[in-house]
């Protein structure tokens, strides 16, 4: 009879069963990642699919008042009005239109900004503390966008590995060399994150701005819609806001995880 210590006492066996129990794990964590990966548009749909049928079967029962909440079939069936009449995509249109004409040139210029000041110390010390003040004034248009990708960018700057820095100094690489090739790819995936929190913030303040001085966008469209009491079309603007913000924020997805794939992986890897 072999002891138990005999796969031990073979260092060939005892490596081929490390092996083989890696690769076990590495197939199971694949599969599961796999399943989480193809079965997470479903998931998504369980809380508003549920929030929608609750809220029919409210209006049905007489539980909820339609003056005020009209049940999601109504608000479809004024959804679908308006993309016949063509009023939906006017709407549409003005707030896509004022959201990007304040979210790419504040994205440029608070990306380049953030950078500089995360990567050159002077800087830092000279336009950080200003930026940070700043930062907690009331403000709209394109200025919070400015200052959140600059805190952000700065952030990310300023997290670079110093391992990296070190050994591009001892290769004396040149600044622009290392900007590019160190600073901006180990700041990407923060950077990532900073335009995801800044296109929430240009669809906040513009629908906002719409509500006080407008004449078309969804804005207007919720606010104009109350003034006048008409609740399916103040949702119908409201749910449009919602699915804007949803898919331009996974549009953002896209790019970093077609731009940084690796970083994407590693982000998304589940816990369990």
């Amino acid at each position: 009879m072999r002891d138990s210590g005999s796969v031990l006492a073979h260092p060939n066996a005892t490596a081929g069963l490390i092996k083989n129990l890696a690769f076990a794990g590495k197939a199971v964590e694949t599969h599961s990642a796999q399943r989480i990966l193809l079965s997470a548009p479903i998931l998504a749909l369980i809380v508003p699919v549920l929030l929608l049928l609750s809220w029919e079967v409210g209006v049905g029962a007489g539980i909820v008042n339609p003056r005020f909440f009209p049940a999601p079939s109504s608000t479809i069936a004024k959804a679908y009005q308006m993309l016949v009449d063509g009023s939906l995509f006017g709407h549409v249109y003005g707030t896509l239109y004022r959201v990007f004409l304040g979210y790419v040139p504040g994205a440029i210029v608070g990306i380049v900004v953030g950078l500089l000041i995360g990567t050159y110390g002077l800087a830092n010390a000279m336009l950080r503390p200003t930026l940070t003040a700043f930062y907690t004034v009331p403000k709209l248009g394109i200025f919070p966008l400015l200052l959140l990708l600059s805190m952000s960018s700065i952030d990310a700057a300023r997290n670079v590995p110093p391992g990296y820095v070190d050994v591009a100094r001892v290769f004396k690489a040149p600044t622009f060399s290392r900007f590019f090739e160190i600073t901006l790819p180990s700041s990407a995936a923060m950077i990532f994150s900073g335009l995801r929190l800044a296109m929430g913030q240009a669809i906040l303040v513009i629908i906002a701005a719409e509500m006080v001085n407008g004449t078309d966008g969804i804005g207007y469209l919720i606010w104009h819609s109350w003034s006048i009491f008409s609740p399916a079309s103040m949702f119908v603007g409201i749910i449009v806001s919602a699915l804007l913000g949803f898919f331009l924020i996974n549009a953002i997805n896209v790019i970093e995880r077609l731009a940084l794939p690796w970083a994407h992986h590693a982000a998304h890897k589940p816990l369990y």
